[in-house]
Formats: structure tokens, C-alpha cells, sequence
């Protein structure tokens, strides 16, 4: 997933509680950012959890 630059600042700083919150804050269909986010969701007990793997920045 492409996020902005205050994306990942806000994310960086723990202010996401939810990966729906950082989902609904980087709805820009114009970002054309550098940075990317590698995650993974698994389904444990009926209860789907995100896992971010790697954030790219590419310069």
C-alpha cells in the first residue's frame, strides 16, 4: 500500500490504534508518494489481524 509522507509520520509515532484507521487516512487517489507499506493479514479465531511487515522508501 502507498502512503503519504504524513502517513507514515503518523504511523512511525503509534497514533493508528486500528489498520482501518490508517486506511481511511490515506485515501488520496493523487499520493504520489515514495513510500510504500508491506503488510500481511491472517485470520486468527475469527478475528482478522494486520501485521506490517516492511515500509519502503524509495528516494
Amino acid at each position: 500500500m502507498t502512503i503519504s509522507d504524513q502517513t507514515a509520520d503518523k504511523l512511525l509515532k503509534g497514533e493508528f490504534k486500528t489498520f482501518e484507521e490508517l486506511e481511511n487516512t490515506n485515501i488520496d487517489p493523487y499520493n504520489n508518494s515514495s513510500i510504500e507499506v508491506l503488510y500481511r493479514r491472517s485470520n486468527k479465531r475469527g478475528k482478522m489481524i494486520y501485521i506490517i511487515e516492511t515500509i519502503f522508501i524509495n528516494e
